[in-house]
């Protein structure tokens, strides 16, 4: 390395280290791979990746870029990263001159390109991804509605992909209107934490945030959402995704490790945390849903077709996960779900709800606040469905008095014609022999082998259906259906569930 007679450092640096252990002064001009720059900064820890040399972002190392004039080739595009006053900065940049002087950048209007009076062309898209900061996010929590908004649109309008960084406050509604895409695609959003990255709206009016479309598509496709948090503090729905009204309908989505809060301070029995209005061919990996205990619903599901909930918790309300409407939902499957600090685990009442099922889950029934069982608590409640619209396979339950056989398993108005239960579970016993004609409703949830011996019998019914002169044998019963014995002595019999 050598000094040139015009005071440039000169040399080809190819690593940050070596421009590190060149230790120039401040204000040091240096040429690195034929370009001149500008050293303003002595902190050479930090810094401003120039050309990709470098494999991560840096601060103020390089600055001249931002507030220097520097020759460049004509139609050359420089990827930059690096940090400003108003926050991190993530652009690129095409001379169409022979100089760059970015007296502004897009951050400064919240818009995604600028371009100089030399006709420079300024974008915060690198490599097809936006950054939130570029865009002038706070990430404080504080409020920053214009901002937010202006990057919700960008990011939903165009195709591209963005990273999201802080709590990002709006005092409004955070509306990702997926219609205004001409590609009817929903956005990609990805976050380090979704503790620690996410949009948050304080507004008042539901649904607080929302992904929708319109009636005009209707599909909307191809979302990816990781690692983002939504949080609301809403006595309605916190979170939407799809319009209300089926309109619209949003698939090929999948939301991986998000997190979506609505913290019903109100304590309203009305709120939402989540909820999936016309969903289809979607997944659902790993995410966490969480109201407020003893109030409302965490994931209300009103019409989902050909769906995967794989892992998550629903926790933290009324409700962990609710069918409900006539929204027909189809196919639908939750796996290793984990639902906690509810009163209700499951609710189904969607009368065209069919192959809806609960596989290797947990539940655990409580009232956290007094540690104790909850009032009208049960497991699950199938008010309505198709016939055998609902499995239930392999449920843990984590309290005794949720158990299958001696708990509260079932809502009271629950119709066992709805669902099957399938596993192996404890305390099984079989019901006492009624009255001559008097009927036993299979209401344990499983298939049940009834086997009938001894006494004097004439006839069995079974739904209704009169076999005269049967006196014995073994009877299969599907949940909900009944059998009853007509006897002049009464016979013995037992009951056991087939898996």
């Amino acid at each position: 390395m050598s000094t040139m007679s015009n005071g440039v450092t000169s040399g080809i640096f190819s690593t940050l280290v070596d421009l590190q252990a060149s230790k120039p002064r401040v204000n040091t001009q240096v040429s690195l791979n034929g370009v001149i720059y500008t050293i303003n900064n002595s902190n050479f820890g930090e810094g401003l990746a120039v050309n990709s040399l470098f494999a991560n972002p840096f601060k103020s190392l390089l600055t001249s870029l931002l507030n220097s004039t520097v020759p460049v080739q004509v139609g050359e595009i420089k990827d930059l990263t690096g940090y400003r006053v108003k926050g991190d900065v993530l652009f690129s940049v095409k001379a169409t001159g022979n100089t760059i002087t970015p007296s502004q950048q897009p951050s400064d209007t919240n818009t995604a390109t600028y371009s100089d009076a030399n006709g420079n062309e300024f974008s915060l898209v690198v490599n097809g991804v936006v950054h939130s900061k570029s865009m002038g996010l706070k990430g404080d929590n504080t409020n920053d509605d214009a901002a937010i908004n202006a990057f919700v649109n960008f990011i939903t309008v165009n195709d591209h992909e963005a990273t999201l960084e802080g709590f990002n406050r709006s005092s409004g509604r955070i509306l990702f209107s997926v219609a205004s895409n001409p590609n009817r695609r929903m956005p990609r959003i990805t976050g380090r934490n979704p503790y620690a990255d996410q949009f948050i709206s304080s507004s008042l009016v539901a649904p607080a945030i929302s992904f929708y479309g319109s009636a005009a598509g209707p599909d909307h496709f191809f979302g990816k959402i990781d690692s983002v948090g939504f949080v609301t503090d809403i006595p309605d729905v916190g979170i939407s995704i799809g319009l209300s009204d089926f309109s619209d309908n949003i698939g090929n989505t999948k939301f991986t490790q998000c997190f979506f809060s609505n913290a019903n301070s109100t304590s309203s029995s009305n709120a939402v945390s989540l909820q999936v209005n016309w969903l289809f061919d979607s997944e659902f990996n790993g995410n966490v849903v969480v109201g407020k205990p003893n109030f409302g619903k965490a994931l209300q599901c009103r019409k989902t077709v050909f769906c995967d909930f794989k892992g998550g918790s629903y926790s933290n309300a009324f409700t962990g996960i609710t069918f409900d409407g006539v929204g027909a939902s189809l196919a639908t499957t939750f796996t290793t779900y984990d639902i906690e600090n509810t009163t209700v685990g499951v609710t189904v009442d969607d009368v065209g709800a069919n192959r809806i099922l609960f596989t290797n889950g947990f539940i655990d029934i409580r009232d956290p606040i007094g540690d104790a069982q909850p009032s009208g608590d049960s497991m699950f409640n199938v008010l309505s469905s198709n016939v055998g619209g609902v499995t239930i396979d392999n449920v843990v339950n984590a309290r005794a008095y949720s158990e299958l056989y001696t708990g509260n398993f079932f809502g009271t108005g629950t119709d066992h014609t709805k669902l099957l239960v399938k596993g192996r579970y404890s305390g099984q016993t079989t019901p006492a022999v009624l009255a001559s004609d008097a009927a036993t409703t299979n209401t344990t949830g499983q298939q049940q082998r009834v086997t009938i011996w001894g006494g004097t019998v004439t006839d069995i019914f079974i739904n209704g259906t009169q076999f005269t002169g049967l006196t014995s044998g073994e009877f299969v019963l599907n949940p909900g259906e009944f059998i009853a014995i007509r006897y002049s002595v009464a016979p013995t019999w037992k009951w056991l569930a087939i898996f």
